[in-house]
């Protein structure tokens, strides 16, 4: 798992050659050099409508690391062909931390709802929250 990323959001596609093609040009806008892509597949049953996530194996866990920390910056790339905003990157979690990590968001939009003037964020298993103006 340590040399794997889940990328949400991507469009579905009938054809398997195009995955890593497509996963490499949302890591080009994420991370420079692009690092070795050693697969990339879909996960998930087919649905009409939704898109599967993308499980994509990367050469080297710190190329993973890199891709994660930098993965924010996705959201502020303009592109007439896709919308990065709807695409997020994610580390790749087994269920038991995928129930918790899901605990911890429905924390944190409880927080946020509750005191909107704070900034509210998950790190290392736990909810921080501080001003937006700090």
């Amino acid at each position: 798992r340590s040399k794997n990323l889940i990328v949400y959001g991507v469009r579905d596609t009938n054809s398997y050659e195009d995955l890593p093609t497509i996963v490499n040009e949302i890591l080009q806008e994420v991370i420079c050099p692009v690092p070795e892509i050693l697969g990339a597949s879909r996960s998930g049953a087919k649905k009409e409508g939704s898109s599967r996530p993308v499980k994509v194996t990367l050469f080297h866990a710190e190329n993973v690391r890199s891709v994660l920390n930098k993965a924010s910056k996705l959201r502020t790339v303009e592109s007439t062909t896709v919308d990065f905003s709807k695409i997020y990157i994610a580390p790749d979690r087994s269920k038991e931390e995928r129930i918790t990590h899901q605990k911890l968001v429905t924390e944190m939009k409880k927080l946020a709802a509750e005191k909107p003037t704070q900034h509210h964020t998950i790190r290392n298993g736990r909810v921080f929250s501080f001003d937006k103006d700090s």
